[in-house]
């Protein structure tokens, strides 16, 4: 079997199963410019085998949790521009607006109670932006913003912290 054909089968799968297990609940938190099927391809095809099919991430494999906590970036500065500056983001294979869309879908999704409540959507131009930019010491970055997310955030679930550090 060739590579395209097999890439092929591979995408009619992903998008098979993702309508048949898309839950309706989506619809009605995503904004209108927010594509929830084409970020959720994209998530299974450059998120979910490290971060999980929820977010839950690993942290035997140190694999930070998105779930239920990755909203919590947006809450402190430099938080917004890290989401999109980390290699798995900024590396994607995808465009400025699949990643801000994909970006969007994350927060909107798999982020749950976290993510603040009327935040901006991210923009392609605003991913575009801060994609040039390399991101180096991602582990240090990671940890200083977790600690001013945790000295900003009463009653945290430290739980995602713990598991990213």
């Amino acid at each position: 079997m060739s590579v395209s054909r097999h890439f092929k089968n591979v995408w009619l799968l992903v998008v098979t199963f993702s309508i048949a297990a898309a839950p309706l609940a989506w619809a009605d938190s995503l904004s209108s410019k927010t594509d929830a099927g084409e970020a959720r391809v994209n998530y299974m095809l450059y998120c979910q085998g490290c971060h999980l099919s929820d977010g839950a991430g690993s942290s035997r494999a140190e694999v930070p949790e998105m779930k239920d906590y990755v909203g919590n970036f947006l809450k402190v500065p430099q938080g917004r521009e890290y989401l999109v500056r980390v290699p798995g983001s900024a590396n994607a294979p995808i465009g400025d607006d699949q990643l801000a869309n994909l970006l969007n879908w994350i927060l909107l999704t798999i982020a749950g109670e976290s993510t603040p409540k009327g935040f901006t959507p991210y923009s392609g131009e605003e991913v575009g932006e801060m994609r040039e930019k390399s991101l180096t010491n991602i582990v240090t970055l990671r940890s200083n913003l977790i600690e001013e997310i945790n000295k900003t955030t009463a009653g945290l679930d430290t739980h995602a912290m713990r598991a990213s550090q």
